[in-house]
């Protein structure tokens, strides 16, 4: 598990770019890191030290051509972009990287970019350790970033730009990752794990644009130690494991944050696979496009590839359909297929061929099979 460590205050920096040439086209392929859909941008890596978006034209539904945001110098390298957006265009990134930028290990040189509408783009240098998802409010009038030291943040207001140092919370645990939200008034909450006593919840920590904090908890167990709290929007997170489909929901309610939802694998109507050699235990899959539902995938005999799909409004699971036949048994690849925008994907070895299953909507699944 990654660990925070001191701050260091950088100068921020201010990047406004004009757009790219407006050339109808799909997304692009990027050979470093794969495009990946926030709001009406789609953002991506062509190589180690560039990062590109597009924008998406609602009214015809292409997307223009690629316009460089951020471009590391020196030794630095990037692996890694985290996104969200805000419901009227706004866009946050978070870009990882380090002298050089090592998928296991911390990045000491994130760089943080915002932008109002997708075009004009404020970028800063984030302090220390910084690797969680940023944080935007709806408006997109405010946006923050985790850095460096345990519940501190940067902020960056659609008036006044970054400020000038990191702000602290009065979140201090270290037992797992943790995430921030911001709203319409710039108030920041930092929720992550914390012990008390012997039990583990969700603590939330918030700070004010006057430095007014407050402290509750939510009695949900994120996972002290191992567990992980990731942001979805201004009033949700997911708390508890490394993955959505053993994560509970908590939202903001208005007498405060509450468990609003209990993780998809607890679901009625998922069908468990089980571990015997015979089968392919019910694992999960995830679309890159926010709000996706969860996927379920598995094996009773190695040969038919069943998948349902998880109803967030119903808690349950959708009926099996067949998602592959092979005619020699399956079995993971350990491979990871290129995940691209709008899809799910999974590689499987059946026989001596590997197979790459992808679909949209996770019941139509298209099949392609390679040595």
């Amino acid at each position: 598990m990654r660990r925070l460590s001191v701050l260091v205050l950088l100068t921020p920096l201010l990047l406004l770019l004009p757009p790219g040439p407006a050339q109808a086209q799909a997304i692009a392929h990027y050979r470093h890191l794969p495009a990946q859909v926030v709001g009406t941008v789609a953002v991506g890596m062509p190589d180690e030290r560039t990062v590109q978006v597009q924008h998406l034209d609602a009214a015809t539904g292409q997307w223009d051509a690629p316009t460089t945001i951020h471009r590391a110098k020196g030794r630095v390298t990037c692996g890694n972009v985290e996104g969200r957006a805000s419901t009227n265009g706004g866009v946050a990134l978070l870009v990882e990287c380090d002298t050089p930028y090592y998928e296991d290990q911390a990045p000491v040189h994130s760089i943080g970019l915002v932008s109002p509408d997708g075009s004009g783009w404020a970028k800063r240098k984030l302090e220390g350790e910084a690797y969680a998802a940023p944080a935007i409010s709806p408006s997109g009038t405010y946006a923050a970033w985790l850095v460096g030291g345990i519940g501190a943040y940067v902020e960056w207001s659609a008036t006044t730009g970054f400020g000038a140092r990191p702000a602290q919370t009065s979140y201090h645990a270290d037992n797992g990752d943790s995430t921030l939200v911001v709203d319409d008034a710039g108030v920041v909450t930092v929720l992550g794990p914390e012990s008390v006593g012997r039990t583990c919840v969700l603590g939330v920590h918030t700070r004010d644009l006057a430095g007014h904090r407050t402290h509750t908890t939510v009695a949900v167990d994120p996972g002290c130690g191992d567990g992980s709290v990731v942001n979805v929007d201004a009033d949700t997170v997911l708390a508890g494991g490394y993955e959505r489909a053993y994560a509970t929901t908590v939202s903001r309610t208005p007498t405060g944050w509450a468990a609003t939802a209990p993780p998809p694998a607890d679901g009625q109507g998922l069908v468990h696979h089980g571990y015997r050699g015979t089968r392919i235990a019910t694992y999960f899959a995830y679309s890159s496009t926010p709000g996706s539902p969860v996927v379920a995938l598995g094996s009773p005999d190695r040969r038919r590839i069943l998948a349902q799909v998880y109803d967030a409004t119903t808690r349950s699971w959708s009926p099996q359909t067949t998602a592959y036949t092979s005619a020699k048994p399956c079995g993971s690849s350990y491979d990871e297929p290129v995940l691209r925008p709008g899809t799910y994907a999974e590689q499987l070895r059946c026989g001596k061929r590997t197979v790459t299953l992808r679909s949209t909507d996770g019941v139509t699944w298209t099949v392609s099979r390679h040595r």
